[in-house]
């Protein structure tokens, strides 16, 4: 009899941008900044062109005082990505406040 390859035994793993932000979001309410951040981080991977998912981390990262890339990825949402997020700029200066 032949023996199967594991790998024929081996289901993929693969899910969307939505369940990682509703796992981040879990951990953010839970105060668990560091498990948000992996799962925030992990939508970006799966849609790099949505500028919400990068809005998310920035407001993130604000929140676990890394001020300076928090920043980074608002002044890159508004002059690469999406310009109507205007939200970014006050984030900004809030941030360059602090």
């Amino acid at each position: 009899m032949k023996r199967q390859s594991a790998s024929k035994n081996v289901v993929p793993f693969l899910q969307t941008a939505n369940y990682y932000f509703k796992k981040g979001n879990h951990y953010y309410q839970q105060n668990k900044l560091e498990k948000a951040l992996l799962f925030f981080k992990k939508t970006i991977e799966v849609e790099p062109d949505n500028a919400l998912h990068h809005y998310n981390l920035a407001c993130l990262l604000s929140r676990m005082g890394y001020l300076e890339k928090a920043n980074n990825i608002f002044s890159f949402i508004v002059h690469q990505m999406d310009p109507t997020l205007t939200e970014c700029y006050f984030l900004m200066a809030i941030n360059y406040g602090l």
